[in-house]
């Protein structure tokens, strides 16, 4: 059964779905890729879950977060994105995960779209 999946902005209700999503994505990711010493593997849902809370409390007001949010699973997955702090006119980020993509690219959001090409 395939669930209907939601794109919506985010609430400070959706924290510990963001917190169990990035920890599970991030361990995902990096075990086996890198050595384990490298990774925190004491790091928690709870703990993200945390981190998200202040982060949705102090979002920049042009800022965008917007989660995926699949019926009874809740949120699979999220996007942030906002102006570049390069302050370069045209140019935006997506943020998150110790890595930022800047260039003019494809973001739709509630109400607006924007094209171009990222540059990682």
């Amino acid at each position: 059964m395939n669930a209907e999946i939601a794109i919506r902005a985010a609430r400070l209700d959706d924290c510990d779905d963001l917190g169990l999503v990035t920890v599970a994505a991030s361990l995902g990711a990096f075990i086996g890729q890198i050595p384990e010493r490298m990774l925190d593997l004491t790091w928690t849902p709870a703990q993200s879950a945390s981190g998200w809370r202040k982060l949705l409390a102090e979002l920049h007001p042009h800022d965008v977060f917007d989660v995926a949010d699949a019926e009874e699973h809740g949120v699979v997955g999220f996007v942030w994105a906002g102006a570049s702090v390069r302050q370069v006119a045209g140019v935006g980020e997506i943020r998150g995960g110790g890595r930022t993509a800047t260039g003019p690219f494809d973001v739709l959001a509630p109400g607006r779209l924007h094209q171009g090409e990222p540059e990682l």
